[in-house]
């Protein structure tokens, strides 16, 4: 399952494993919250030219695996 930046957040991606058992993929702009966007760019900026080039942050939790690229 897929999502847009309007409901994507990383509390979305629990509540859907959680509630559903569907593994979700969500574009994250607004919706900060418990998401590392700022130490994301801090290491892309950091080890390369951010064009063509990602880095990803992987947490688990109880209920869900988390991966977060940029």
């Amino acid at each position: 399952m897929g999502g847009d930046s309007w409901f994507g957040s990383a509390t979305t991606v629990v509540e859907v494993i959680r509630r559903f058992c569907v593994n979700s993929t969500w574009i994250i702009k607004k919706n900060q919250s418990w998401f590392p966007m700022k130490a994301l760019f801090a290491m892309l900026k950091a080890w390369f030219r951010p064009a063509g080039h990602w880095v990803s942050i992987a947490a688990t939790i109880p209920e869900a695996k988390l991966i977060a690229i940029a």
